[in-house]
């Protein structure tokens, strides 16, 4: 049994590869519903949280400890999905929530600009010269104002936290508006948005090979070719589910529900879990000690797989 992770860049095929080992080894085959549970906590449309997540990760600071709360609540969701094994997930992140569980395959599914344009206009039965392009997110040259505004404000939360800006990038895509769209300016512009988001919310960027036990290239290797080499590198040994490896998932699924419980009732906290003991550590003033103790113990006791909680409060000066 094992755990599949699939990432993958806009119109690279990931979802009929995901669907496609899904079928083949007979699992369960998952993305939306992570959203949809994340969206509940949030109490907002699924709808709106993926506008928010498009239009750039700080949206959610709008939400009070809104990213905090969102990657919590994520990391809960996409935990409880996978618990029992058996599933092809794709979609946010899956590789950054398993990372430490031997039995997870954690896949990149990557393809050619020009392949990927082909995929989304034979999709679109539009030509990519002659009609306008439409990639599902852009209607209008004017629709690039809001690209523009969220690469501002993430250069500046990016920039904040030591990390690289467009400035700094030699990829950086560049948005000409005296220029038609060009459909690989449009999915290449998609590309750095994704990458962006991910490292504003997860601090790992999607496009990195080292993060990845297999990387799939989809061009003389087709979608059932993917499937097979996937369905086949799941079938190893290495990926099977061993002690260490479950208990491994244990942990982290029972410390993702206390983060999601504890979070609301105190942001800016780090969970770990063993054996169902939840460590917790965060910041306070020697005023809030013993009221921030109190918030945690209560927020965590009732939480399933939780026998104990053991809350660390680190000073601070007001």
């Amino acid at each position: 049994m094992a755990i599949i992770t699939i990432s993958r860049g806009s119109y690279s095929k990931g979802k009929e590869i995901a669907e496609t080992v899904a079928q083949a080894l007979g699992y369960e085959c998952i993305s939306r519903e992570i959203l949809n549970e994340a969206a509940g906590h949030f109490k907002i449309p699924e709808i709106k949280l993926i506008q928010a997540l498009q239009e750039a990760p700080t949206m959610l600071d709008r939400f009070s400890f809104g990213r905090e709360k969102f990657v919590a609540y994520i990391t809960e969701a996409f935990l409880e999905h996978v618990h029992q094994d058996n599933v092809v997930y794709h979609g946010l992140a899956g590789h950054f929530f398993l990372k430490d569980v031997g039995h997870a395959l954690k896949v990149r599914i990557i393809a050619d600009i020009e392949d990927r344009v082909r995929t989304e206009l034979d999709r679109k039965k539009i030509s990519g010269e002659t009609e306008p392009v439409d990639l599902g997110y852009v209607e209008k040259r004017e629709d690039l104002g809001g690209f523009s505004r969220f690469m501002k404000k993430l250069e500046n939360v990016m920039a904040a936290a030591g990390m690289a800006t467009e400035g700094d990038r030699n990829d950086a895509v560049k948005i000409d508006p005296a220029k038609p769209l060009d459909p690989k300016e449009v999915i290449k512009r998609r590309d750095e948005e994704r990458r962006q988001w991910s490292m504003a919310l997860y601090g790992i960027d999607t496009a990195d090979p080292s993060l990845y036990d297999l990387v799939v290239h989809i061009h003389k290797i087709n979608v059932q070719d993917a499937a097979n080499i996937i369905g086949h590198t799941a079938g190893l040994p290495r990926f099977q589910t061993t002690p260490e490896s479950r208990a491994a998932l244990d942990d982290l699924l029972v410390a993702a529900r206390a983060k999601a419980a504890i979070v609301t009732a105190w942001p800016g906290v780090q969970i770990t879990a063993e054996k169902g003991l939840v460590v917790v550590h965060t910041e306070a003033t020697l005023a809030q000690e013993s009221e921030v103790r109190r918030r945690i113990m209560e927020a965590g006791q009732g939480v399933e797989g939780v026998k104990d909680v053991r809350v660390h409060v680190h000073l601070i000066t007001p």
